[in-house]
């Protein structure tokens, strides 16, 4: 049921940080089965599964597939989440460095300039979640 999904979504982000990316996928489609069932289909954990999914499917060399996901992820945060809100900033970035990785540099870097400023007016520069953006635009954009 819906209260499984965020200890899927947890459980897909720490396997994927461990490289064990097969079962991280396997949790997180698991997670995402759940939608139109118990879950509706833009919850709020919905896009972290998305995200755990591209994560997954990157690191088993599949990085169109995370394309994929993460645009989906971005999606749905715009269309349930305010403007100014730095989760959409997250997935503007997160999508970003995923594009730069199969070569789609100008839509990339727009997308991470993008991210970088979202999150750093809602959080602040100095915020660890800015930090991470900023790192993703200086290595997808150097200079």
């Amino acid at each position: 049921n819906a209260e499984v999904v965020p200890a899927l979504a947890g459980h897909a982000q720490l396997l994927v940080a461990m490289g064990k990316g097969a079962r991280a996928e396997a949790l997180a489609r698991e997670g995402l089965a759940l939608r139109g069932e118990t879950l509706p289909d833009e919850h709020p954990f919905v896009p972290i599964l998305l995200q755990a999914l591209a994560d997954a499917r990157a690191l088993q060399g599949h990085p169109e597939e995370a394309v994929a996901a993460l645009e989906e992820s971005l999606a749905i945060r715009r269309r349930n989440l305010p403007p100014d809100s730095w989760q959409i900033g997250s997935s503007e970035s997160r999508l970003g460095e995923a594009l730069a990785r199969i070569g789609r540099t100008a839509e990339a870097e727009r997308l991470l300039r993008a991210g970088y400023e979202r999150i750093a007016a809602a959080l602040g520069a100095d915020s660890p979640r800015a930090k991470e953006a900023k790192a993703r635009l200086e290595s997808a954009v150097p200079g």
